[in-house]
């Protein structure tokens, strides 16, 4: 570990488990909110002694034809009530270059990862994404 990295980490883990539960309560907040609205979905593990917190936003899913929206419009229309909000969205990792470089590899990647059914569920996983940015009140 990098000496600095260290530095940063002694400063901020001991701050770590009220920082994740502020933003628990920041999520359960909107979220009880939200997913009154049809076809809004939270992803879950139906577990008591789990929090989900994913870094600084909150992830929902949209069921299209539950909501009778799609994504876009669901977006769009949070946005106009001041929802921080967005499409969700990232480029899978077998489509970075990294991975169609024969040299980094002793297999090829490219064979395990770009067949006809390859990220087909990471792809509709994403479709129904939106992200829901954290927020912070003044002081």
């Amino acid at each position: 570990m990098h000496p600095m990295a260290a530095a940063l980490l002694r400063c901020q883990l001991p701050k770590l488990q009220a920082r994740n539960a502020a933003g628990a309560k920041q999520v359960r907040s909107l979220n009880q909110r939200l997913l009154q609205l049809p076809g809004l979905l939270e992803q879950t593990y139906n577990r008591a002694d789990m929090q989900r917190l994913h870094y600084s936003w909150n992830m929902l899913f949209i069921d299209e034809k539950k909501a009778g929206i799609s994504r876009a419009a669901a977006v769009k229309a949070l946005q106009a009530e001041g929802v921080r909000t967005s499409n969700f969205g990232y480029t899978l990792q077998h489509k970075l270059p990294l991975y169609s470089e024969a040299k980094w590899w002793h297999h090829s990647p490219g064979q395990l990862l770009h067949g006809p059914a390859r990220g087909a569920g990471a792809r509709r996983f994403l479709r129904f994404q939106i992200r829901l940015h954290e927020h912070h009140r003044g002081g």
